[in-house]
């Protein structure tokens, strides 16, 4: 595609503002939100990356329609997205057998939520 924004394939260019959350994170406010003591933020992720390597493409679907047949869940997915990825999650929906909400899932509006990230390239 030749543009590097995995987030939404329409754009190429990052939102200059879309890294604040690091610096959001470390604020003491919501460090002790999130209690998270003395632990910097991003220190863990290498460690986190490389226990999940041999997850990445195991499915989930099981472990998801748990989680969904007993807590109120959101799942995230953008259509734009290459990461969250839309069609995917769609086929996994279609794939479930142990979530007694499909039919109730499928009988639901389909709501589009406009992320704020389209607009960043304001005049």
């Amino acid at each position: 595609m030749g543009c590097p924004y995995y987030y939404d394939i329409r754009q190429c260019d990052f939102d200059p503002e879309e890294d604040n959350y690091a610096t959001y994170v470390q604020l003491p406010a919501q460090r002790l939100a999130m209690h998270t003591g003395d632990q910097p933020f991003g220190s863990q992720s290498g460690d986190v990356y490389f226990k999940m390597l041999d997850d990445f493409m195991r499915s989930q679907r099981e472990d998801i329609e748990f989680l969904m047949e007993h807590y109120r869940t959101l799942i995230y997915n953008g259509n734009f997205d290459i990461i969250c990825n839309h069609s995917g999650v769609l086929a996994m929906f279609d794939a479930m057998t142990n979530w007694s909400g499909i039919g109730e899932y499928y009988d639901a509006p389909n709501d589009v939520i406009m992320s704020s990230i389209n607009t960043f390239n304001r005049e």
